[in-house]
């Protein structure tokens, strides 16, 4: 549809960087059309929810859906599939894991706890990020180039001004 789009209790609207849902029903989803998605809901559906995204209990380190195990990303992407009757999806190789990169977490450590992001550490799983913009710096293959690492550092920054946190300006002519 061409936005702005009104309809039905729906509103659609789009910039530069985000697409976003609104639904008078109570609900938010807002994307960076590329590869970050945000579903806020109101306050009524608290509990009333499950899926990847939890079930909106407010506890947050309780996930639900993860059972008994240290899953890599592509053990835990094989456990969410769901069968279609007309399509048969293999699984992924689990013995193909992502490599550690443990010889970028000095590297994604020192930029994550930068101070920028000095009232982000207590409000998010910082480990959650380190790991990822380890993945992401290996997926440079060797390449001196930011870009692998914005989608990271983005991210981290988002979820920390929703967490109630106040990033400071970590983008530089150089960085992202």
């Amino acid at each position: 549809v061409k936005t702005p789009y009104y309809r039905s209790g729906v509103v659609i609207e789009s910039n530069d960087i985000y697409t976003k849902v609104y639904a008078k029903l109570g609900m938010a989803v807002m994307w960076n059309q590329q590869d970050a998605l945000m579903v806020e809901l109101d306050n009524k559906y608290n509990n009333h929810t499950c899926g990847l995204c939890g079930d909106y209990n407010g506890i947050q380190i309780y996930n639900e859906f993860i059972k008994g195990g240290d899953y890599n990303s592509i053990t835990y992407g094989n456990l969410q599939k769901i069968s279609n009757p007309i399509a048969k999806c293999e699984d992924p190789d689990e013995t193909q894991a992502l490599p550690s990169c443990n010889e970028h977490r000095d590297e994604c450590q020192r930029l994550l706890t930068s101070p920028a992001f000095a009232d982000c550490q207590l409000r998010l799983n910082l480990e959650m990020y380190i790991q990822a913009c380890m993945q992401d710096k290996c997926a440079c293959n060797g390449k001196d180039d930011s870009f692998c690492l914005c989608s990271t550092v983005s991210e981290y920054s988002r979820q920390c001004s929703h967490a109630g946190g106040r990033p400071g300006e970590w983008r530089t002519h150089n960085f992202c």
